[in-house]
């Protein structure tokens, strides 16, 4: 679960891991504009919920054909490429045109992380010396 400051609003995102195939994922996402932040955190605090990590991201985004192509530069990670596109019945053709991206660009399927920002930072913080 993702809570973004939008300025004005805060938007909540949610993204279940459907498949994993050919380095790329496919994701259910639910995403909702929040205006009472502070409700929301009472409730996910009533539910059990507690902040697992945080993250700082400044992006890039260009886009190609249906595509949307982020650089991310995470604070304390480094730089990242993501490709996505947003479907719900055109998955095995959003694949083929992400690993169309991927050749374009010169990404090697052994050069894809598999693992989220968050857990990586998650890890980053929980193995590092000065934790």
């Amino acid at each position: 679960l993702r809570i973004r400051n939008q300025g004005s609003f805060h938007l909540v995102n949610f993204k279940k891991r459907i498949s994993y195939l050919q380095g790329i994922y496919t994701k259910k996402e639910v995403e909702f504009n929040l205006e009472d932040i502070k409700g929301f955190l009472a409730v996910l605090n009533e539910f059990g919920f507690r902040l697992w990590t945080t993250k700082h991201k400044e992006s890039e985004v260009y886009t190609y054909k249906s595509a949307s192509i982020e650089l991310n530069n995470l604070r304390g990670l480094g730089w990242f490429v993501e490709v996505e596109i947003l479907t719900v019945n055109g998955v095995s053709e959003a694949r083929k045109t992400i690993l169309t991206i991927f050749k374009l660009l010169g990404i090697n399927k052994k050069d894809i992380e598999k693992k989220g920002y968050t857990r990586l930072l998650w890890e980053k913080r929980n193995n590092s010396k000065y934790h």
